[in-house]
């Protein structure tokens, strides 16, 4: 098995990547156009899914989608709540 790394330095922003989408639940970030979650990437990242695993689960994703994922939820932790639909 191969291991995808999300160490590397990566100047990007993941605005870039994340789409706020309203809904009955409120705001919710899903990545890019997919129809994916970013909750549900990270659940399944605090569940122990390695990043292979979620590329190979969500065959639309690719390794910065991963990594504007987790972005996302460091801004939301140090910024507060997400910003509203456009």
């Amino acid at each position: 098995m191969q291991f995808v790394s999300l160490t590397e330095s990566h100047d990007m922003d993941y605005k870039d990547f994340i789409t706020m989408k309203t809904e009955f639940k409120g705001v919710v970030p899903y990545i890019r156009d997919t129809g994916i979650r970013v909750e549900e990437v990270l659940n399944r990242l605090a569940n122990g899914w390695t990043s292979e695993e979620i590329l190979q689960k969500f065959s639309e994703l690719d390794k910065n989608d991963i990594i504007a994922c987790l972005q996302f939820a460091t801004a939301q932790k140090n910024n507060g709540p997400p910003p509203e639909a456009a």
